[in-house]
């Protein structure tokens, strides 16, 4: 016996591929392309030794969010947009939660991306970094329901 199905389209879930980076993490990188002040999230300014910056690289690179070559450092293309988004946006806006009305996310808009950013619950001074095309923003949100 053989049965026939009618093909039904699903609307397509958002992928969501997150990145988790410590604010030391960010901070880093944000000043090593040249961004100097960030809107939307503070960033604990400590003075970090020459030391502890190598550490840093070091632990990036086993992320995979650095790559070493010939002695310089290459900054993985989806975390480099990040970075763009956030240290230079077009615009800014918080989104927040419906049912208390608490900032949830804050988020940086530039050249056709929307990058969101939460403070990470689990691992303290960690953001949780999320960077979609603006058409699949709207499903996001909704998928959120924010």
């Amino acid at each position: 016996m053989t049965q026939e199905y009618e093909k039904v389209e699903l609307p397509p879930k958002v992928m969501q591929v997150s990145e988790l980076l410590s604010f030391r993490e960010i901070r880093i990188l944000l000043q090593s392309l040249g961004y100097d002040q960030v809107t939307g999230i503070c960033l604990q300014s400590e003075l970090l030794t020459e030391e502890e910056i190598v550490v840093e690289f070091q632990k990036m690179v086993k992320k995979g969010i650095l790559t070493e070559q010939g002695g310089h450092f290459i900054l993985e293309k989806r975390i480099g947009r990040m970075m763009a988004c956030m240290g230079n946006p077009e615009a800014t806006f918080v989104l927040f939660e419906e049912r208390n009305d608490l900032p949830t996310c804050y988020c940086y808009r530039k050249c056709g991306e929307i990058l969101i950013s939460e403070l990470y619950q689990i691992k303290r001074n960690t953001l949780k970094l999320l960077l979609l095309e603006e058409s699949e923003y709207e499903q996001w949100k909704e998928e959120r329901e924010l």
